[in-house]
């Protein structure tokens, strides 16, 4: 696919990097997914032991109940929507995975811009990162913007 637009850095950021009002513009932009010549389809190489993406999604507001994360993840992987932290994983995904979005997420996503910022440290091997909110039942993203 031709991926959404992503802020990303290789190197530890200042510790409000999840924040939605940091400011990654210093940051590398690239295309998702991230990963390595060990793991397929991939947009933008990522070879270190680290990686931090940034992309903005857009939400319409409609079929909160219906909204689920899709991670795939290798290794390590922590995410946060607008700060709050939503998923952490220290098992890797060969395939991508659909999560429930929790009671205390659902109550920071709001109808607009929303900020996912993701880590993910590879322990050694494959590195790749991919991840999104998508419907239930439907394969449609929330349509992506280029974080500004």
């Amino acid at each position: 696919g031709e991926g959404y637009e992503a802020n990303y850095t290789l190197d530890k950021p200042s510790d409000n990097w999840m924040l939605p009002n940091f400011d990654d513009s210093e940051w590398q932009k690239g295309k998702g997914a991230f990963g390595n010549d060990g793991t397929p389809s991939f947009n933008t190489p990522w070879f270190s032991k680290d990686i931090w993406v940034r992309r903005q999604v857009d939400w319409d507001g409609a079929n909160l109940d219906k909204l689920i994360f899709q991670i795939k993840n290798d290794d390590t992987f922590e995410m946060y929507v607008n700060g709050v932290l939503a998923f952490q994983s220290k098992q890797y995904s060969a395939e991508y995975i659909n999560y429930a979005i929790t009671p205390g997420i659902k109550k920071v996503l709001k109808k607009g811009k929303n900020t996912i910022a993701t880590h993910c440290y590879n322990t050694g091997g494959p590195g790749f990162i991919d991840f999104g909110i998508f419907y239930k039942g439907k394969e449609k993203e929330l349509e992506d913007k280029a974080i500004q």
